[in-house]
């Protein structure tokens, strides 16, 4: 636990308070046909009694098929339950998968993972295909928004571009890089305030690419992401791109990049705008509101704060006594 380091994989998945999607994961992962051993860890934050329990039912009815870990904890925050599973992992790969995705085919975890062990990449990304497809309420530009990531690539390559920034989903690591980086930072990504702000795992792609880590892109490794109809709603959609407009602040604004990006950005828009005519309302809605959380980014006093007093790392994370003090701990199928 913590420091243990073995040749193989762990899959951690982070969720609260459901687990629909979750039962079909599971399922999906134990027939993954693979020549290395790997290990399934639940972080769980539920605090609903009845989904606690579907999920430790479903961990016990695969209990044979694979190592399976389950880690209830109280302490809130993707980024938190992302680094407490990065803290009880046993593998040298890390891979995240949301509960609400499932993969395609049974050699998924065998093509995203073979190209670290045989130490080709130290970052391997696939695509993610949402259900149904996100097109029906925003153009291509804010697919992004649903998770879902279907670059214009069509065979497996080694990405070179800065700006190739993958969605997290379908993404896996060595776990020797992801822990000299420090993890997750803990004031990105979901929290138990009900915020939208994200970006946890772009921030942390920045940083080890900028360390001359290698990234590679499996076109063929495909999961699929269910999306829920309160999810294919205007208003989830303009509240997800205000957050974003301040996660791309606080993440961008003091990074190398940012001046590029930042020309990038306005370039996009003003071409947008130049077709105007053949736009819709309502996507023009959308551009000012991301531009609105932009500049709102700017006077996010506690997160801005954070960022600029800390932009070295790797900073203290994984030592943090929190993750030492989950409230369960229960491992099922082989023994250590």
């Amino acid at each position: 636990m913590g420091n243990e380091t073995q040749f193989g994989v762990s899959l951690v998945i982070c969720t609260r308070n459901r687990f629909l999607k979750g039962v079909v994961l599971i399922k999906v992962l134990t027939k993954q046909k693979v020549p290395f051993p790997f290990e399934i860890i639940i972080v769980d934050a539920s605090d609903k009694e009845d989904i606690i329990q579907i999920i430790k039912k479903t961990l016990v009815l695969y209990r044979n098929s694979c190592e399976i870990s389950y880690i209830h904890t109280s302490v809130g925050g993707l980024s938190i339950q992302r680094n407490i599973g990065l803290f009880y992992s046993r593998y040298q790969v890390i891979g995240y998968i949301d509960d609400d995705m499932v993969p395609k085919g049974k050699s998924w975890l065998k093509n995203m993972v073979e190209p670290i062990l045989n130490g080709d990449t130290s970052i391997v990304a696939g695509r993610i295909q949402s259900k149904p497809n996100p097109s029906i309420i925003v153009n291509k530009q804010y697919e992004y928004l649903f998770s879902q990531f279907e670059p214009e690539i069509t065979e497996n390559k080694l990405i070179i571009d800065p700006f190739f920034v993958p969605v997290a989903g379908n993404l896996f690591f060595t776990k020797e890089n992801i822990k000299m980086a420090g993890g997750f930072r803990p004031n990105l990504g979901r929290s138990f305030q009900n915020r939208y702000l994200s970006g946890e795992e772009s921030e942390l792609l920045i940083f080890l690419r900028r360390n001359k880590n290698k990234l590679l892109f499996r076109s063929d490794s495909i999961v699929f992401h269910y999306l829920t109809n309160e999810r294919l709603t205007r208003m989830c959609v303009t509240k997800r791109l205000f957050w974003q407009g301040i996660t791309d602040y606080l993440i961008y604004s003091h990074e190398p990049i940012f001046s590029r990006w930042w020309t990038e950005g306005w370039k996009r828009w003003i071409e947008w705008f130049d077709d105007l005519p053949n736009q819709s309302l309502f996507l023009l809605f959308l551009h000012t509101i991301y531009i609105f959380g932009w500049f709102c980014g700017f006077f996010y006093k506690n997160e801005k704060q954070f960022f600029f007093q800390e932009k070295k790392r790797p900073y203290s994370l994984l030592s943090s006594s929190v993750f030492q003090n989950c409230d369960e701990w229960i491992r099922y199928g082989k023994k250590i």
